[in-house]
């Protein structure tokens, strides 16, 4: 009777323990939470190493990824901001083994869209600039007052539902690295993987 008893305390211990251990969505809301202050101007830092099994595959070719060249500081600051824009919330999550996938629905800032305005009318106006004698100081702040201005109508327009794949690794749960999870650094960006993967393309197309 003693031993049943004991038995019973055991396996609903077991029981408690395991509804305890932490969700595949634990994961996903941590990295996100601490991805709000810890982005910088150099994209890779977008993968926060401790969050994913391996090296996440930020561009095709794993290139640098940076906000700095030749930009004004105050263009750095800006991207910075509407990157650290973003706001989530878990829709669900499927557990199937090792595995799982966590749906999360993210709304930010459109920059992919927000570059490309700024590309065509920079293009449309460097050249006038440079007819009328501008220096290169004076087209940079003028560029970077182009940006400023497009950037300051912006709104969170930029949302997507979009699926994180995650394995269980020794107990616990990371994300899943390379490429697997690119709609989900797409849409953390607002676009922007995306519209540099067609701005290679296209730059291949034409060279």
């Amino acid at each position: 009777m003693k031993n049943t008893k004991i038995l019973s305390l055991l396996l609903i211990g077991i029981v408690l323990l395991s509804g305890c251990a932490a969700k595949p969505e634990t994961n996903v809301t941590a990295y996100l939470d601490e991805l709000k202050t810890s982005i910088s101007s150099d994209l890779n830092t977008i993968a926060i190493e401790k969050y994913f099994d391996t090296d996440v595959q930020i561009t095709e070719n794993n290139q640098e990824f940076t906000l700095e060249s030749h930009e004004s500081n105050e263009m750095t600051l800006r991207y910075l901001e509407l990157f650290r824009g973003f706001e989530y919330k878990v829709i669900d999550s499927t557990v199937d083994g090792d595995t799982a996938i966590v749906n999360v629905e993210l709304t930010t800032y459109p920059v992919g869209e927000l570059l490309q305005n700024y590309m065509v009318q920079l293009f449309s106006n460097v050249f006038e600039w440079s007819f009328a004698g501008l220096s290169e100081e004076e087209m940079t702040e003028r560029s970077t007052t182009l940006f400023l201005e497009l950037s300051n109508e912006l709104e969170k327009t930029y949302i997507s539902t979009v699926p994180v794949y995650l394995v269980k690794k020794e107990g616990k749960w990371l994300m899943v690295g390379s490429d697997k999870n690119f709609e989900l650094i797409n849409a953390l960006t607002g676009g922007v993987l995306e519209f540099a993967k067609k701005l290679a393309e296209s730059s291949d197309v034409n060279g």
